[in-house]
């Protein structure tokens, strides 16, 4: 019997799974040792308990086992009857175990625990087992010999007692396995470092070892004559023999990293104690430390890893008391780590600098309360913290998480460290920090991180005061991906803090509760989600009360009631969860209802947590609300959003588990089986539910839902025999055998999902349970026969998934029927069986039988194979039955011999496979290609039905595809070596063949999954045992890097635009490539791409003249190519950093290039490198601040970068002085990065002189003739202006503009534009008004050189734009003529001058733009200026809107639409005649949406005119979609005016019918959806209008398009408003599943009146139903598309329709004639075609279909009674159907 889990012990083993693996497995024990202990326990009472532990199937069971035993161990010791036996076991279990394996914890803590009484005996057994181990006897292995010591070591005292009193052996055993790891032939990484941390672990241990009697040590038999001083001498010569070998390799430059710092870790423990053991420890340690120091020519990463062994592991004492240069040597460190980490440029090593500098931090913390000298050196305006302050500015927003966490480290110890030194001035100190941080005006990681640290040791209300926004600017970042933790964490922290310190709750609520409710009520999702993960929780910690603080907020809150209601709903479900004592008030268990049908599906989720979820497990949901849970399921299951899917899955989840859990407490209580019975009831109504929407007529969506809800309920209902509790819902008893079969149909499905999660629920059953008779069995089998040899991919998958379902439930049943279906085909060999792994093979065998013949067509002819004979069908069954198979532990003896010939098969038809698809993959043609000697067999089949190029193309992919699947699976599992399922020569052919294909194939699909394969077979290399395969991967990559060399081999590879499969093939090794060598292949790979991309790029430096006889080589592209693929990968993202630079320098000398190869690819190379240094972008912007870095930390981590940007810059600069205006091709990606660049908030003034010396040569790029060249300048500039120069450089940019040089002025004014009104820290300046003020005079001044004499267009429309910008900045109440009174001569001077431009030639946007502007500001300031002074305002709109030229009509437009109301003039003089007119569609559609809002009268003659252009427009299959959604807009206002004709009417109904049919865009969709909302009054009184208005409407709210659904459930939402029509939960907002169950009501209950209902409405739903009439066809086709992923689901319209007209007592004679004509074509439908489907194997789709109909229809023919149609017996159905069946 197992025994359940306490809350620690879960905890602990889910601290164990979250750390060392993503599942702990249970331990399993030798046999041998078990069968001795079970002999040795025979008659013990911890017999049963022992067994339980060692044969439980998980862990939990084996903890739970060993928790009994811990008990009974406790009980006998105190009675002193503990056996021995039973001790000596637990110690040999203790041996056997895992290292950290929670067992082995357990058993530690139980020998722990014992009375003291029993200490000896445990040492002394544990001495023994340590001997064992010692001498190898019992565990063979270094590693786990090792893994046992530090498991003595791991909080175990009686262990570490053991340990240190075999000192000497265990010197002995790590002196001597040193030598062996370190010397014995080649180094044995992971055993060497396991060795030296374990041997720095346990001398740790030893550090007082003059304290250790040495004659009582346990010494070997050799060694215990020696006298007590010899034994002294010999464990000395022990530790230094030691500490040479350990010295040796941490100063050698031929290992690993990790070796050098374990090295420097195990030679600075035994510093420290061999020099505790001398005269003078201080001195000893003083000479060593120094001469390790000063040693020449030592690696810079060994340098390293000693300054972090000395702070790890020399005692604080001897850091301050050893001098190193009249300095202690910890300040000594200091300078010596920041000048690593400035050289170091790999990120492992630089978070190891980082960690270092973080452990001086810490250490130097705890040295400071222990030495007052410290105070001057540590002082935060001295040298040291100011560095270290800076180190963590530079470094707060490092890509690396590791990085930015040491830096957190540093910036906690630097605080602490302030307050032990200086507790007078801290405070001072700590709000200069406070008060620097929140005037940050960029939002960013570091920044909420560090005000979390400082807002611990500072007053809560300082950090309001300082800055009173800061709820405000919390809640929108909120809205940012990588700034929602940090924000979040920091806004828990206040607002615990603000509870605590204030009593008043007033203030603690305008503060926190009404930021946090109008940032809820935002509709930005991201935002919402962020707040609700991040901040609520912590709001309803403080205060459990605050619920009705919220919905006061709510109630004053402005906005929409929908809003109100999401938020309400949002803090109801946190608040459940968070509260202790929460209970649901009836006002919020009313809203339920509501929400259910709501339109949002955050609402509805909100609605389903509040219901499913609880803050106690075990609380039984209230029974009221378990059938809101089912109706939820029947509204939202077919919804296409899959993230909602899944949250829907999580709650329900939960709610099962609560159910589970609950049912325990009800059980153990007498009097509930009422209750207990509800909720069984609920489960088998939920489990009926799911299983009927796997129905084929059920979307997608709902059969994916339902799937998955049943999958969950299988995990949780499933109990073990003796778990199970009595009067429960149990699964495997609540499935009968036709849901099984509906399971098993799934598995036919079009969609893997499906497929896929119907199978895992399958293969969960008993056996036993998965019962098919032999008629239904022998269907499936034969149609797993046609589907595997179909040529149509998703056939292929549901072969595979019936053969892995049968197979593992029946493989004899299976194989026998299998064998029997082939036999009748072909005679083919029976083998018998006798096993599951026989019967796999033998299905193989039958499986190898059927592609031979299938190859045997393909060689005769390929494409006619294609179609008939595809192979990858058989090919993807194989891979199937090969999963059942136990490849790893196989091998050519026993029951497997029949595997070894049966793989050799295989792999042999794979690679004749292979070899014959191969020219046709591997060709270039998009359309397909035939290779030569299948032209003349084919000749008949390429012009027939048989097969064409396109089919032969996707039958040698799909198999290509298959094969490199199948390869890769079996290289992964199968076991290698002589003896073994796979031997060398074969595996050896394997990669021969991914080869071939990653480097001749040109398919980009083969390739592809070939890299797939091919990363498996490289792994599986890079670890075999065998030295020639080891071997292999360099070998590929070193004959690859020589062809690239090779000018002759280099023509031979596959040259295309990206090189194919080599950037795969190069990728698929280097990825792969163990750690422990160093990644030497890697270095060496990217060594020699880098060197052919540089030397190439000396011809670009040449003239384009001298470069006319110099041939493109391929190897350059390629190289490009690959480094590419490299950049971009994700795991080579830490050990590409150093090469980052070298890259992109490459890349932009590649855009100087002559030849366009080599161009493409250094442009694509380029922006992977600019993603690999920027990361990927955050949001769509690239030029955001969340997608910059700091200039600061770009130029720290790439310094040589500086430079060369530098350069680029001048040698720009200077071809621009030389009048040279061809485009500087390297310019672009410059200019390019320095955009993605921003000042640090926290630069100092080093900093900021050190980006200023790019400003000068920017401003020069100014000049250049290129336009995209300025644009680019302006968002350089932009980004390196620090905030404390952009007065300075604004004033200087605006003294620049007085130059004649129209390209210099608009760059100047492009820049000026971009810091005006981009710059988020120049806001401060702009939010002076008389600071705009000031730079407005400014720009106004220099207007007669600008912009009176200026004649360039362009220009004069930025310089205005920027101006009005400035202007429209100023607030109205602002005396703008006092301040700047040369402001309305401006615009009354400016806007004549900018009119004379549309006559010209020449026009811009820009020009448009500016006069739009212009005039906007003319009519804010028109009450102020005199209108007089500017007589031809009117005049100038009429030029504009009756141009000639279309572009400025379109302009003119604009600007007339823009103006306020009551400052435009003849209206309909200017609009209607244009619309009877126009002919340009651009005009014409802003004339449409400019008619819209203008019509006043419908007495206008040209608005009839308008209206029937409109519709013999909207009629026009070639008007462009945005005129077509204008005139929809233009008709939907004037068709409701008065006078407006019956036929337009008419028409316009035609027009939104066919505008709503699927075959439109969605656009015109949901602009029909749109339009209906206000055209009830329209159709109210015309049966015409009004049936067709609703057979419209039923069909938009069944659309796929999901945004075309929820309008038009908007749209009949606001019609029924008008008929006063409300239903239970009727809303606003609806989701279109309730609102197409009320519009089919609506027509009912509005039509049906008595005594003359509208029958011809009524009919009409009737008439919607379909009736499926098609014959289903026998062959399918090979391009034929699988049923779409659509939203709609007849059936559900079939289901409404009949319950709301089953709702009319006495039906019309005419109505109920319609629905006996409708069963009696169904049923003369369903009589014809049953057997036909039956015998084509259509499993019931189409006959579901019928009978589903006919229940349907029979419900409304019987007055709402159901009628049962159960298994097609005739006495059970309506005589009607009866006569029909008859």
């Amino acid at each position: 019997m197992s025994h359940g889990l306490n809350s620690d012990e879960a905890r602990h083993v889910n601290k164990m799974s979250k750390h060392e693996g993503a599942k702990v497995f249970p331990q399993r024990f030798p046999e041998k040792s078990v069968l001795q202990w079970k002999a040795l326990l025979k008659e013990s009472s911890e017999m049963d308990s022992c067994v339980e532990c060692w044969d439980a199937s998980s862990i939990s069971g084996q903890l739970a086992a060993m928790k009994q035993i811990a008990a009974s161990i406790q009980k006998s010791s105190l009675q002193g009857t503990l056996s021995p036996i039973l001790v000596q076991m637990l110690v040999d279990m203790h041996l056997f175990c895992a290292s950290r394996h929670p067992l082995q914890r357990s058993i530690a803590s139980i020998l722990q625990d014992l009375p003291q009484s029993y200490d000896h005996m445990v040492s002394s057994l544990t001495s023994e087992a340590l001997k064992n181990i010692l001498n190898g006897l019992v565990l063979d292995k270094l590693s786990k010999q090792l893994q046992y010591i530090q498991s003595l070591l791991e909080n175990f005292v009686l262990g570490e007692a053991v340990l240190l009193n075999s000192l000497p052996l265990l010197l002995q055993f790590f002196d001597y396995q040193y030598e062996v790891t370190s010397y014995g032939g080649s180094i044995m990484y992971d055993d060497l470092i396991l060795l030296m941390k374990t041997l720095t672990n346990f001398l740790h241990k030893c550090s007082k070892l003059e304290d250790i009697s040495v004659s009582s040590l346990l010494w070997p038999p050799a060694l215990q004559e020696l006298l007590v001083a010899e034994r002294v001498v010999w464990i000395d010569t022990k530790l230094n023999s030691i500490w040479i070998k350990a010295e040796n390799t941490l100063f050698s430059d031929a290992v690993s990293h990790d070796v050098v710092l374990s090295a420097g870790m195990l030679s600075t423990v035994l510093l420290v104690l061999i020099a505790s053991r001398s005269a003078n420890s201080v001195e000893s340690i003083r000479s060593k430390v120094q001469s390790w120091l000063c040693q020449q020519n030592v690696v810079l990463f060994t340098r390293l890893a000693l300054c972090h062994s000395f702070l790890a592991k020399i005692p604080c004492i001897h850091l301050l008391d050893v001098m190193i240069n009249e300095t202690s040597l910890l300040l000594a460190l200091f300078p010596i780590i920041c000048n690593l980490f400035g050289s170091i440029t790999q990120t492992p090593d630089r978070y190891l600098a980082a960690r270092t500098l973080a452990l001086w931090a810490s250490v130097a913390k705890e040295c400071s309360t222990a030495n007052i000298s410290l105070t001057e050196a540590l002082h935060p305006d001295g040298k040291i913290m100011s560095d270290l302050l800076q180190f963590v500015w530079i470094l707060w927003e490092d890509p690396v998480n590791g990085i930015r966490q040491q830096c957190e480290s540093i910036f906690m110890d630097i605080i602490a460290t302030y307050k032990v030194l200086d507790s007078s001035t801290s405070e001072k100190y700590l709000l200069s920090l406070l008060k620097c941080l929140l005037d940050m005006k960029k939002c960013t990681r570091g920044k909420y991180t560090f005000l979390t640290i400082l807002s611990r040791h500072v007053d809560v209300h300082d950090v309001l005061r300082l800055n009173s926004g800061l709820p405000q600017e919390l809640m929108e970042a909120m809205g940012h991906q990588a700034l929602a933790c940090h924000a979040g964490e920091l806004w828990s922290q206040l607002v615990k803090l603000h509870w605590s310190s204030d009593a008043s709750c007033d203030s603690w609520q305008k503060i926190w509760i009404e930021t946090l409710v109008i940032a809820l009520s935002s509709k930005l999702p991201l935002a919402r989600q962020h707040i609700i993960q991040h901040c609520l929780v912590s709001v309803f910690e403080c205060d459990e009360d605050c619920l009705s603080r919220i919905e006061d907020c709510l109630t004053h809150l402005e906005g929409s009631a929908e809003t109100k209601l999401m938020t309400l709903l949002t803090c109801l479900r946190v608040a459940k969860t968070a509260c202790k004592d929460f209970k649901m008030e009836e006002k919020f268990s009313a809203v339920l209802i509501n929400t259910m049908h709501h339109g949002d599906e955050q609402v509805q989720l909100s609605m389903l947590g509040l219901i499913c979820e609880s803050r106690r497990t075990t609380e039984l949901p209230h029974p009221a609300a378990l059938s809101l849970v089912l109706q939820f399921l029947h509204l939202n299951g077919s919804t296409q959003s899959a993230g909602f899917r899944y949250d829907i899955v999580t709650c329900i989840r939960k709610l099962l588990r609560r159910i589970r859990d609950g049912w325990y407490a009800l059980l153990k209580l007498p009097g509930n089986e009422n209750e207990i019975q509800i909720y069984k009831e609920f489960l088998e109504n939920l489990l009926i539910q799911q299983f009927q929407a796997l129905q084929p007529l059920s979307a997608f969506q709902r059969r994916e839902i339902s799937l998955l809800i049943i999958k969950v309920m299988q995990d949780t209902f499933t109990f073990d025999s003796v778990q199970t509790p009595s009067k429960v819902f149990v699964f495997t008893e609540a499935v009968t055998i036709p849901c099984l079969h509906c399971l098993v149909f799934t598995l036919l499905d079009s969609y893997s999902a499906n497929k896929s999660a119907a199978l895992d629920i399958i293969l969960k059953f008993p056996k036993a349970h998965v019962t098919l008779q032999d008629d239904t069995f022998k269907m499936f089998v034969e149609r797993f026969f046609e589907l595997v040899r179909s040529p149509k991919a998703t056939d292929c998958s549901s072969a595979a998934y019936l053969l892995k379902c049968f197979n593992f439930h029946d493989g004899f049943r299976f194989c026998s029927l299998f064998l029997e279906i082939v036999y009748k085909h072909r005679n083919i060999d029976r083998t018998p069986f006798t096993t599951i792994s026989e019967s796999s093979i033998s299905i193989i065998s039958i499986l190898l039988q059927i592609l031979q013949w299938q190859l045997v067509e393909a060689e005769t002819s390929l494409i006619k194979a294609s179609i008939s004979s595809p192979m990858y069908g058989v090919i993807q069954s194989i891979h199937a039955a090969l999963e059942n198979i136990d490849l790893s532990c196989q091998s050519i003896s026993g029951e497997s011999c029949k595997l070894k010939p049966t793989m050799h098969s295989l792999l042999q038809i794979c690679k004749k496979i292979s070899n014959l698809v191969s020219p046709v993959v591997c060709n270039s043609s998009p359309e397909g290609f035939l290779p030569s000697n299948q032209q003349s067999l084919d000749s008949f089949f390429i012009d027939s039905s048989f097969g064409n190029a396109q089919s032969l193309l996707l039958c040698c992919w799909h198999c290509m595809k298959e094969i490199s699947l199948l390869f890769g699976y079996i290289v992964e599992t199968a076991s290698l070596g002589e003896g073994q399922i796979l031997d060398i020569e074969e595996l050896s052919s394997i990669g021969d063949m991914f080869v071939q294909q990653l480097t001749e194939a040109r398919h980009r699909g083969a390739f592809e999954m070939a890299f797939n394969g091919f990363t498996k077979l490289s792994h599986r290399l890079w670890s075999c045992p065998f030295s020639e395969l080891k071997a292999k991967t360099s070998v590929w990559i070193d004959e690859l890097l020589a062809s690239l060399q090779s000018t002759s081999m280099t023509k031979l590879l596959n040259i295309t635009r990206r090189s194919a499969g080599l950037p795969f093939y190069v990728q698929a090794i280097l990825v792969t490539e163990p750690k422990h060598g160093g990644y030497e292949c890697f270095h060496t790979a990217m060594e020699v791409l880098l060197s052919i991309a540089e030397n190439w790029s000396v011809h670009q430096s040449l003239p384009l003249e001298e470069n006319q006889g110099i041939e493109l080589e391929p190897s350059a592209v390629h190289a490009l190519n690959i480094l590419r693929a490299l950049y971009r990968d994700s795991i080579l993202s830490q050990r590409i950093v150093p090469y980052i630079p070298r890259g992109l320098m490459i890349a932009i000398d590649g855009f100087s290039s002559s030849f366009w190869p080599i161009r493409n690819s250094s442009t694509m190379l380029l922006s992977a490198v600019v993603t690999r240094i920027f990361g990927v972008k955050k949001v769509q912007d690239e030029r955001s601040p969340e997608n910059k870095t700091t200039a600061k930390e770009f130029f720290t981590r790439f310094p040589s970068l500086r430079k060369f940007i530098l350069m680029k810059l001048e040698a720009a600069v200077a071809a621009i002085s030389d009048s040279q205006s061809m485009l500087q091709p390297s310019l672009f990606a410059i200019l390019l990065i320095l955009s993605r660049l921003c000042p640090s908030p926290v630069d100092n003034k080093d900093a900021i002189e050190y980006m200023e010396s790019f400003l000068p040569p920017l401003l020069s790029c100014t000049k250049s003739p290129v336009w995209k060249t300025r644009e680019l300048v302006s968002f350089a500039i932009f980004s390196i202006v620090p905030t404390s120069k952009w007065n300075q450089v604004v004033l200087q940019i605006v003294e620049s503009l007085n130059t004649v040089n129209q390209n210099h002025i608009h760059g100047l004014l492009l820049v000026l534009k971009r810091l005006f009104f981009d710059h988020s820290e120049g806001s401060i300046v702009l939010n002076c008004t008389h600071g705009i003020a000031l730079i407005l005079n400014r720009m106004l001044a220099v207007r007669n050189l600008s912009f009176w004499k200026n004649n360039c267009l362009i220009t004069q429309s930025l310089y205005v734009e920027i101006v009005t910008g400035l202007l429209k900045l100023i607030p109205c109440d602002f005396d703008l003529q006092y301040h700047v009174p040369s402001v309305k001569h401006f615009v009354f001077k400016a806007l004549p001058l900018l009119s004379q431009g549309y006559n010209k030639v020449m026009f811009t946007a820009g020009l448009q733009t500016a006069t739009s502007e212009l005039l906007m500001l003319f009519a804010r300031n028109a009450s102020g200026w005199n209108i007089a002074d500017f007589p031809a305002y009117d005049q100038l709109l009429m030029e504009l809107c009756n141009h000639s030229e279309a572009e400025i009509r379109k302009y003119g437009i604009d600007m007339f639409r823009s103006l306020p109301t009551g400052h435009a003039t003849h209206i309909e003089s200017i609009v209607f005649p244009l619309l009877c007119s126009e002919r340009n569609e651009d005009v014409l559609t802003k004339l449409c949406w400019t008619a819209a809002s203008t019509i006043l009268s419908s007495g206008n003659v040209l608005l009839h005119q308008g209206l029937c252009r409109a519709l013999a427009m909207l009629q026009n299959e070639c008007c462009r979609i945005e005129l077509k959604l204008a005139l929809m807009n233009f008709m939907s206002n004037a068709i409701l005016l008065e006078n407006i004709g019956h036929e337009t009417k008419l028409g316009w109904m035609e027009v939104l019918q066919r505008l709503g049919s699927e075959s439109c865009p969605v656009e015109l969709r949901q602009a029909v959806a749109l339009v209906l909302k206000n055209q009830w009054t329209l159709v109210k009184y015309d049966s015409w209008l009004m049936r067709n208005y609703w057979l419209l409407t039923l069909t938009l709210l069944q659309d796929p398009a999901e945004s075309v659904r929820n309008e038009m459930a908007k749209s009949i939402s606001v019609a029924l408003s008008h008929e006063m029509i409300s239903y239970p939960g009727y809303g606003a907002n609806p989701c279109p599943p309730a609102a197409l169950k009320w519009t089919v009501q609506a027509m009912v209950q509005l039509h049906r009146t008595e005594p003359n209902p509208n029958v011809e409405i009524l009919s009409s739903l009737i008439n919607h139903i379909p009736v499926i009439t098609s014959t289903p066809t026998l062959q399918p086709i090979l391009f034929d598309e699988d049923p779409v992923n659509t939203f709609a689901e007849e059936w559900v319209l079939y289901e409404i329709i009949i319950a709301s007209l089953s709702c009319a007592k006495h039906p019309s004679r005419e109505l109920q004639y319609q629905v006996e004509s409708c069963i009696e074509t169904s049923m003369s439908y369903f009589k014809c075609n049953a057997q036909v489907e039956c015998n084509s194997k259509f499993l019931f789709t189409n006959s579901t279909a019928v009978l589903l109909l006919l229940k349907s229809i029979m419900m409304l023919y019987m007055n709402g009674k159901e009628l049962v149609i159960e298994n097609y017996k005739l006495e059970n159905m309506h005589p009607l159907i009866q006569k029909y069946m008859r």
